[in-house]
C-alpha cells in the first residue's frame, strides 16, 4: 500500500485530487479516457472540482453512499468522505458505465473532516486532514497492461519458480485467471510468502501477540491452502518462499541481509504448526460431521489448543459449507482472557472518568486545544505555569484533571512510563501526579491527573499558576534503564546479528524489560548474557556522553541510526541519541548525561514469552547498586548462619553438604512418595495417578507454582524409583492440571499431547522429563484412564 497523509488542514480537497490526478495522467501517462472516480453523494465540493476543474464527464464521476465512500478508522475517532480513483478494464473501455464494481479501484482519498465521538455524534474536526491510499501491485497491473496483480513481473516469474521447486506441485494446472481451487491455493501462498518475507525482514517475527500474531496467522493461511489445496504434507515453505526472497532482495537491500532468518524463520514456524496440523483437521472434520453449524466453543478450542486463527477455521467451514458461530468465539475467546487476566493487568485499566472529564475540559479549551509545551529535557521543574483548564469529578473532589502551557512531566511513551511528581496550587496545596494521560482527541494535549494528599478537596481553576515538579530520584532512574535499554539493544545485535529487532520494552525506576525477536537457531545462552552484560557495562566504564540531536529522518538513518519497526516518525524532525560509537537510535525518551551513570548493570534473567520471541530483564544505575548491595547483605547472612566465608561459592557447597547429609538419614526421596496408581497400561509401560494438594505436601491455598513445583518433585521422584514405567501421569483434577513425568528416552510434551487430545482438548507443554498442561473440560483420573486404555 502506497499512502502519504497531510494534517493541520495543510493540503486543501481540490489540491489532492489535483495531485492524484497529475500523478496518475501526466507522471504516468494513463489515458484520462480509461479512468472513473466516485464520490460521497453529499460532497459536493468534491463532485464539482471533478467535473469542472478536471473536466471528467458526469457520467463517469459516480455519487455514492456511506458504504462506498466515507471512511473511518474505527467506531470512534476521524472519519469522512472519500473519492476513489478507478482504471477502465478493456471490456467496457467506450461503453456507458453503469456502475463501479467491474472496474479496477487504484487510489482512495480521504478527507478525514469528521470526528465520531464516544457518544455516537458526529462533529467536525477543528483542522481536516487528508489519508490517500493507493495499491502498488494494482497499479503495477494497469502500467504494465495485464489482467491480474499475479501476471505482473512481481508475481508471474517468482511464482513459476515456487511452481517448479516442488516436484509434486507439476501437475497443478496453474492460471493467473483461474478459479480452481489448486489455482487459488498457489496465488494464496505466493501472496502470503512474499508478505512474509517483507515482514520477517523488518523484524516482525511470527509470534502468538500484536504485529506477530498477523505474521502468524498469514503463516498458518499459507501453510493450510499448501497442505490441503496443493497436497504439500512435507515441510515445503521455505522451498516454496525463496524465489519471493531472492526477487524482493533485488530492490530491498533489507530482505537480502535477512534471507537466512526468513528461510530459519519460516521453516521453524511450519514445523510448530504442522506439529498440531493435522490433528486440527480431524478435530474440525469430527465437529462438523453432524451439523451445518460450528460452535464457538468448537472455534475457540481449534484456536487455543490447535493454534487455528478464527479466519482459518471461517474458511475451513466456508468450504466445507458450515457455518461459524464467530459471536461465540469472541465470548469464549473473552472470557478466557479475563479468566487469565492477572491483577496487575486489572489494574491497568484505565480508571478516570474519560468520557466526562474529556468533555469538560474540551468546552474549556475550545474547538483547538493548544499543545502541552514539553520542557522536561532540560528541566525537571516549572513555576506560576499557567492552568489552561481543569476539572474534578463530582462524586471525587479530591481528584483533578490539569491541563497546563508547559510541563516538565514526561507522558508514557516509547515504553518509557510516565514521571511522578508534584502539582503545588497557588495556595499551597500539595497534590500528588498520579497519572498523565493525551486528550483523545487532541493527542499533543497532556492532561495530568492529580489527588490531594489528605483526601481533601482541591481548589483550582483556570487562570490559576501552578508549580509542577518531577521526582527527581525516580526519573534518573527511569533515564538510566532507558539509556541501559539501548546499549543491550545494540549488545544483543552485536552477539546475535542484525536480525535482532526489538519487539517492546517497559522503562521505570525499578527496572527495565526488553523483548525482541531472534530468528530461530539461536539459543540464548548463559555464556551469552554475561558477554551482553559485560559489553553494557564497558560502556558504561567508558564514560560516553549521551547525546541528542533533531535533524531529519533521512538524515538520522544516513547517520546510521536505528529507527523501530512500526514506529511512526516524523520525516522532517526525529530526535536521534548516541552514545559514542555503541548505540545510536530515534528516541524521545529521556537520558542520562553520561553512561558512567549505568554502572552497574545487572542482567535478572532471560525468558522467552513467544514463539521467537525472548525478554531480558535488567537493572542499571542506582537501582543495580541497591540490587547487588542487598545480595550481599543476604549472601552475608546466610555465612554467618553457617560460619563460613561471605562468599558465593562457600554458601553453595555448606548448604550441598547440608543436604546430603539429610539424604544419608532419610534415603532417597523416591522412597517416600508413597504414590499408588489408580491403573497402569501399555504393558506396565504407563501409570496414572490421582494426587489432591493435601497428597503432594501442599497448603489449600499454595500458588499455582508450588503446585507445578511439587508436580515436578513428586514425577521426578516417581521416575527415580526403580521400575518398568516409562511415564507417569499425575491428575489432580481440583485444580484442573494434568502432568507427564517421563524417563530417559522418553517424550513427556507429546504424551501428554495425546492425552489432552483424548479428553477433549486443552494446552500445556514442557521438557522432555516434565510437562504440565490444563484440559479444556473437567476430567479425573478415571476419565483419562479410560480414554488411554481406548488405544489398547
Amino acid at each position: 500500500m502506497l499512502g502519504n497523509f497531510a494534517f493541520d488542514g495543510a493540503l486543501l480537497k481540490q489540491d489532492a485530487i489535483d495531485l492524484a490526478w497529475r500523478f496518475l495522467t501526466h507522471d504516468l501517462a494513463l489515458p484520462r479516457d480509461r479512468l472513473a472516480v466516485s464520490v460521497h453523494v453529499d460532497d459536493a465540493r468534491a463532485y464539482a472540482h471533478w467535473t469542472k476543474s478536471i473536466g471528467l464527464p458526469p457520467d463517469r464521476v459516480f455519487k455514492l453512499g456511506d458504504a462506498d465512500n466515507y471512511w473511518a478508522m474505527g467506531e470512534v475517532g476521524p472519519c469522512g468522505p472519500c473519492t476513489e480513483m478507478f482504471w477502465i478494464p478493456d471490456p467496457l473501455v467506450g461503453k456507458p458505465l453503469d456502475s463501479l464494481d467491474e472496474c479496477l479501484e487504484l487510489w482512495n482519498v480521504v478527507f478525514m473532516e469528521d470526528e465520531v465521538r464516544a457518544d455516537g455524534v458526529r462533529a467536525k474536526l477543528p483542522a481536516p486532514a487528508v489519508d490517500t491510499g493507493m495499491g502498488l501491485e494494482r497499479l503495477a497491473s494497469v502500467v504494465q497492461g495485464v489482467s491480474s496483480n499475479y501476471a505482473t513481473d512481481a508475481f508471474a516469474q517468482p511464482i513459476a519458480a515456487m511452481l517448479a521447486s516442488v516436484p509434486s506441485l507439476a501437475t497443478v494446472n496453474y492460471s493467473v485467471d483461474s478459479a480452481a481451487a489448486d489455482s487459488i491455493a498457489v496465488r494464496v501462498v505466493a501472496d502470503h510468502l512474499r508478505c512474509l518475507s517483507y515482514l520477517i525482514s523488518e523484524g516482525v517475527m511470527p509470534s502468538a501477540s500484536s504485529r506477530g500474531y498477523v505474521a502468524r496467522r498469514i503463516l498458518r493461511r499459507a501453510l493450510l491452502h499448501a497442505h490441503t489445496a496443493l497436497d504439500l504434507h512435507d515441510p515445503c515453505l521455505p522451498a516454496l518462499a525463496a524465489p519471493f526472497v531472492a526477487s524482493l532482495a533485488d530492490s530491498m537491500p533489507r530482505v537480502a541481509a535477512a534471507t537466512d532468518t526468513i528461510i530459519r524463520t519460516l521453516e521453524a514456524e511450519e514445523h510448530l504448526f504442522r506439529a498440531t496440523l493435522d490433528r486440527g483437521l480431524a478435530r474440525f472434520a469430527a465437529a462438523v460431521r453432524h451439523t451445518d453449524a460450528l460452535s464457538g466453543a468448537d472455534a475457540f478450542q481449534l484456536y487455543d489448543t490447535y493454534g487455528f486463527p478464527i479466519d482459518l477455521t471461517t474458511m475451513l467451514a466456508a468450504d466445507a459449507g458450515v457455518t461459524v458461530d464467530v459471536a461465540g468465539f469472541h465470548a469464549a475467546l473473552q472470557a478466557s482472557r479475563e479468566a487469565s487476566r492477572t491483577v496487575a493487568g486489572a489494574a491497568a485499566e484505565p480508571a478516570w472518568e474519560a468520557a466526562a472529564a474529556e468533555s469538560a475540559l474540551l468546552a474549556q479549551l475550545g474547538a483547538q486545544p493548544p499543545a502541552t509545551q514539553f520542557v522536561g529535557y532540560d528541566d525537571l521543574a516549572v513555576t506560576a505555569a499557567p492552568v489552561a483548564a481543569c476539572w474534578s469529578p463530582p462524586s471525587a473532589p479530591h481528584r483533578a484533571y490539569v491541563v497546563v502551557a508547559a510541563s516538565p512531566l514526561y507522558r508514557e511513551a516509547g515504553g518509557q512510563v510516565s514521571d511522578s511528581g508534584v502539582l503545588v496550587t497557588p495556595t499551597g496545596q500539595e497534590l500528588v501526579v498520579c497519572q498523565l494521560l493525551p486528550l483523545a482527541r487532541a493527542p499533543s494535549t497532556a492532561v495530568v491527573v492529580v489527588e490531594s494528599k489528605g483526601g481533601e478537596s482541591i481548589a483550582l481553576a483556570p487562570g490559576d499558576a501552578v508549580d509542577v515538579a518531577v521526582d527527581a530520584a525516580a526519573r534518573a532512574r527511569t533515564a538510566a534503564h532507558h539509556s541501559a535499554t539501548h546499549l543491550l539493544h545494540a549488545a544483543l545485535r552485536a552477539e546475535l546479528g542484525e536480525s535482532v529487532a526489538q519487539a517492546g520494552s517497559r522503562v521505570e525506576p525499578a527496572r527495565l524489560r526488553f523483548d525482541f525477536s531472534v530468528e530461530p537457531g539461536k539459543a540464548i545462552t548463559p555464556e551469552l548474557l554475561r558477554s551482553v552484560e559485560a559489553s553494557v557495562n564497558a560502556a558504561a566504564a567508558a564514560d560516553l556522553p549521551v547525546e541528542t540531536r533533531e535533524t531529519t529522518y533521512a538524515d538520522a538513518v544516513e547517520r546510521g541510526a536505528l529507527a523501530l519497526f512500526g514506529e511512526k516518525y516524523d520525516p522532517s524532525s526525529v530526535r536521534m541519541v548516541s552514545m559514542g560509537d555503541a548505540s545510536t537510535e530515534l528516541c524521545g525518551g529521556t537520558h542520562v548525561a553520561s553512561t558512567a551513570a549505568l554502572a552497574p548493570f545487572v542482567v535478572l534473567g532471560e525468558r522467552g514469552i513467544g514463539a521467537g520471541v525472548r525478554r531480558v530483564e535488567a537493572l542499571a544505575g542506582p537501582a543495580a547498586a541497591d540490587y547487588l548491595v542487598a545480595q550481599h547483605a543476604e549472601l552475608r547472612a546466610a555465612a554467618a548462619v553457617r560460619g563460613i566465608a561471605p562468599t558465593a561459592s562457600a554458601v553453595a557447597a555448606s548448604a550441598l553438604k547440608t543436604l546430603r547429609k539429610q539424604q544419608r538419614k532419610t534415603g532417597p526421596a523416591s522412597k517416600s512418595v508413597g504414590l499408588v496408581p489408580i491403573a497402569e497400561l501399555s504393558a506396565g509401560a504407563l501409570a496414572v495417578y490421582s494426587v489432591t494438594r493435601e497428597t503432594l505436601g501442599l497448603a489449600p491455598d499454595a500458588s499455582g507454582k508450588a503446585l507445578r513445583i511439587a508436580l515436578q518433585d513428586t514425577g521426578r521422584a516417581l521416575v527415580g524409583q526403580a521400575s518398568a514405567v516409562a511415564h507417569h501421569v499425575l491428575v489432580c483434577p481440583d485444580d484442573g492440571v494434568v502432568a507427564v513425568a517421563a524417563s530417559n528416552g522418553g517424550n513427556a510434551p507429546a504424551l501428554l499431547a495425546d492425552v489432552l487430545d483424548k479428553v477433549g482438548g486443552g494446552r500445556g507443554g514442557g521438557s522432555p522429563h516434565f510437562a504440565q498442561g490444563k484440559p479444556a473440560g473437567r476430567v479425573d483420573a478415571n476419565s483419562i484412564v479410560a480414554a488411554l486404555d481406548s488405544d489398547n
